[in-house]
């Protein structure tokens, strides 16, 4: 574990109320095949299926709070 970094195994995607992606970890790619800069300032609709989508919603308040954390299992796809 390094402070301040994604594990190897991790992906960061953040975003607002609005539901923009705000931000990206680089290694996003992988998965998505688009790079954080690709990402940014899209709507998570665009790359998350709708199941994801309600899984999101219905986490309720604790992802609306600021700097909340959801994780998906690693293998899971995007």
């Amino acid at each position: 574990h390094i402070p301040g970094s994604i594990q190897s195994f991790g992906y960061l995607i953040a975003f607002d109320e609005n539901s923009k992606i705000t931000r990206a970890s680089e290694n996003i790619k992988r998965i998505t095949g688009q790079s954080a800069a690709e990402l940014v300032g899209k709507d998570l609709s665009e790359l998350l299926d709708p199941k994801d989508l309600e899984r999101l919603d219905n986490s309720g308040s604790e992802l609306r709070r600021r700097n909340a954390i959801l994780s998906l299992k690693s293998g899971e796809q995007l």
